[in-house]
């Protein structure tokens, strides 16, 4: 379920988000965000499996089908 995984996995999430907004380059800054922003494409549907991500906005063949999709990008 995805509120497990994000319960599971939010203070790695949070973690990341707060190490992006302490760097002064913005390369690194967007580094930092885009990692942030892959962990939300991996928890929802389905969360980290120990190798690989199974959730539905993870696979780039069908992830825009996920209605989460376009909130998480919006």
């Amino acid at each position: 379920m995805m509120v497990d995984q994000y319960n599971s996995q939010r203070r790695g999430l949070q973690q990341s988000v707060d190490m992006a907004f302490r760097h002064t380059a913005f390369n690194e800054f967007a580094a930092g965000i885009e990692e942030a922003h892959g962990w939300v494409h991996g928890i929802i549907g389905g969360g980290w499996n120990g190798k690989s991500a199974e959730g539905h906005m993870w696979p780039l063949e069908y992830s825009s089908y996920e209605p989460l999709f376009w909130l998480h990008h919006t």
